[in-house]
């Protein structure tokens, strides 16, 4: 059997992040939900922005699994990405940043019209970011560019629950976790967002057909999903559609359930500057170390890089070689606390 070309094939958005701090009375007065993602028009947009005083403090291409997949080639995984840009200035970027990075992806598709995703990411003093996404030509992902190829020549495929709010995204995605199936991968997704539950549940559904190998959820998805407000009921109840759940708990670590043991890790305690691509982090480090570390030392280490990267501005370290930094970092921890603070009990 040949090896696998890519650790991991991701299909989800692909945006131009564009982040601006602001006052909690900003959100209120333009009638903004804070610390969710909030799909917008171009002319919602454009007035948003137009009401920002100051400048931006960064922009960068993003979307949830473009960071993931970023990172997870920093931290020396080969990753793919499945997107749709438009053949624009931020089109042609997106895909130049990917290809830089080493990151394989579909091509553009020269006839589009339209625009590259925008998200505005709203940064308040407490470091929550609140979003207001433009998905431009994103909203239209075709199973057709779900690239065969690469998906079966992948250990893994790893889903954002972003795209539930399309009607094509998610039959692409679903397209994509069944040929998956077909040549038994692993099967990742992350819930996204709260409103992704709320709102699109039976498209969430279709992408989890029959059942994944792992989620991904902060408590807020995980509560709504499974419909309660105890943790121990969420981790139980996502394994309903799931071998795995993984469940960020922001200051508080992490909780997983894997069916034979329930773990939770504490954080690495930090002062944070901007929330934003926190759990893509979290995400890239857990599955880049998920298959040489133990579940409780993964988590640590998705821990540890969550707590580096919202220590900074925007949801990307500054470079692809500062990801292999954050692992050195670690390493040296390790040397000094093996075990850190991982708590074990029976599922």
């Amino acid at each position: 059997m040949n090896h696998p070309q890519f650790d991991v094939f991701g299909i989800g958005n692909a945006l131009l992040d564009v982040e601006y701090r602001v006052t909690d009375e900003f959100l209120i007065q333009h009638g903004i939900e804070k610390r969710r993602m909030t799909l917008v028009d171009q002319d919602r947009m454009l007035r948003l922005i137009n009401a920002l005083e100051n400048d931006a403090i960064s922009s960068n291409c993003g979307g949830s699994v473009a960071n993931t997949m970023y990172a997870m080639r920093g931290f020396g995984r080969h990753t793919y990405l499945t997107c749709r840009v438009a053949p624009d200035d931020a089109g042609r970027h997106f895909v130049m940043q990917l290809e830089s990075a080493g990151i394989g992806t579909n091509t553009i598709l020269p006839t589009d019209e339209g625009v590259t995703g925008r998200c505005l990411v709203l940064i308040t003093e407490d470091a929550e970011r609140t979003m207001n996404t433009c998905l431009g030509v994103s909203e239209q992902l075709l199973s057709a560019q779900v690239d065969t190829e690469a998906l079966r020549n992948s250990k893994s495929i790893y889903i954002e629950g972003y795209l539930a709010s399309s009607e094509t995204g998610h039959l692409a995605a679903t397209r994509a976790r069944e040929i998956a199936d077909e040549y038994q991968l692993q099967t990742n997704l992350t819930l996204a967002d709260t409103s992704m539950v709320k709102l699109f549940r039976p498209q969430l559904e279709t992408i989890i057909g029959n059942g994944l190998t792992r989620v991904f959820a902060n408590l807020e998805e995980a509560l709504e999903w499974c419909r309660t407000d105890r943790l121990d009921i969420a981790l139980t109840q996502l394994r309903d559609i799931a071998r795995e759940a993984v469940i960020t708990l922001g200051p508080e670590g992490c909780s997983i359930d894997n069916g034979r043991e329930r773990i939770h890790v504490d954080a690495f305690p930090v002062i944070p500057t901007d929330l934003n691509g926190a759990g893509d982090m979290f995400a890239a480090a857990y599955l880049s170390t998920i298959g040489d570390y133990d579940t409780g030392n993964a988590a640590r280490f998705a821990n540890f890089a969550a707590s580096r990267v919202i220590q900074c501005t925007g949801a990307r370290l500054e470079s692809i070689s500062a990801y292999a930094a954050i692992m050195r970092q670690y390493l040296t921890i390790q040397e000094t606390e093996p075990t850190g603070q991982a708590r074990v009990s029976s599922a």
